[in-house]
């Protein structure tokens, strides 16, 4: 509930507090927003406002497109397979092919901010 003379920022403040503590907070959305007083679809919107996803994670921006797969050409015999990503923001980036998904995706949330 917005009073009066509170200004955007402090509301967008607020909002964000609200939101954070929803995610930590184990009851649902709904329970949550009764028990503060504001609607559910306004939790949502703040929600997804401040960043966060359903999943209830920070929204990094970055987003998974199709992929295409090319017949690799062989370079020399000492190369490595690469694998070539392009994410959203045009940043192109190789990789081994055996590097672990969980590693390339930590370089592709880093490399995603740039």
């Amino acid at each position: 509930m917005t009073t009066p003379k509170e200004s955007r920022r402090e509301k967008a403040r607020r909002m964000e507090a609200l939101v954070r503590e929803a995610e930590a907070s184990s009851e649902s959305l709904a329970a949550f927003a009764r028990r503060h007083g504001i609607r559910e679809q306004t939790l949502y919107w703040w929600r997804r406002r401040v960043g966060f996803v359903s999943s209830g994670r920070p929204d990094n921006g970055c987003t998974l497109l199709p992929v295409k797969v090319h017949e690799a050409q062989p370079v020399g015999a000492a190369s490595a397979e690469l694998i070539e990503i392009e994410l959203v923001n045009h940043v192109i980036f190789r990789v081994p092919s055996d590097l672990r998904p969980a590693r390339i995706a930590e370089l592709a949330s880093v490399l995603c901010r740039c």
